[in-house]
């Protein structure tokens, strides 16, 4: 099959994810930690590469965290059902905080991490990212962009999603995706694209088997 013509992957997304509220503390609490947030690593979380990826992190999500898993796990089966992931019981839900100023990105990779060092006792599969900014939004740019399944090449498909303010986005970890380059004029931080990055692991004994249906592509409204 010719690279043009490979089905794109599953993928959901969710709009207006979260109360108001809770939106607002998130965007309070990137502001009030702002000198606490560090550069993403990719490889493991070891390596620091901003020929690969520029944004910066923060893994302490205070009180905030225990009801965005909240909210995951109550989810988690239907996740699974819709991504057509063969159903696990997750082991850890990973959760942290992602800045992305003017021209900050990611090059193509998948979240289930196969380096050398990588470790091998529990693996990724299911990706999440939650979008929210200051509004009125000053950014632009910086939509995840998931390509076909197979050999990637010049002529793969691909499907861009708006990372629009609000929305929850979620596909399989294997998927091979990136972070489209963010241009925001002011560079400001208030004015950054925001995220909340959230994978849900499975022990390895599972093995990575999937029963995934590319065809069956599911896509909300923005």
């Amino acid at each position: 099959m010719r690279a043009d013509e490979r089905p794109l992957p599953p993928f959901r997304v969710f709009a207006q994810f979260f109360q108001a509220a809770l939106v607002d503390l998130l965007l309070d609490h990137a502001i009030s930690n702002r000198s606490r947030f560090q550069p993403s690593t990719i490889s493991n979380a070891s390596e620091f590469n901003p020929s690969k990826r520029i944004s910066h992190r923060l893994s302490d999500l205070g009180a905030l965290g225990p009801e965005i898993e909240g909210q995951l796990r109550s989810m988690a089966p239907s996740l699974m059902s819709d991504l057509h992931v063969t159903p696990f019981e997750p082991v850890r839900y990973e959760i942290e905080m992602v800045v992305h100023g003017d021209g900050a990105f990611y090059t193509t990779h998948v979240d289930t991490d196969i380096a050398p060092g990588a470790r091998t006792d529990m693996h990724r599969m299911v990706s999440g990212v939650y979008y929210f900014n200051a509004e009125p939004k000053r950014f632009s740019g910086g939509a995840p962009r998931l390509y076909s399944f197979g050999q990637f090449d010049s002529n793969s498909r691909f499907v861009e999603i708006e990372p629009v303010h609000n929305t929850l986005v979620v596909f399989p970890s294997w998927v091979l995706h990136e972070v489209m380059p963010v241009h925001c004029p002011s560079r400001k931080f208030l004015h950054s694209r925001f995220a909340i990055n959230c994978w849900l692991w499975r022990q390895a004994a599972s093995g990575l088997t999937t029963d995934t249906k590319p065809s069956g592509i599911k896509l909300h409204a923005l």
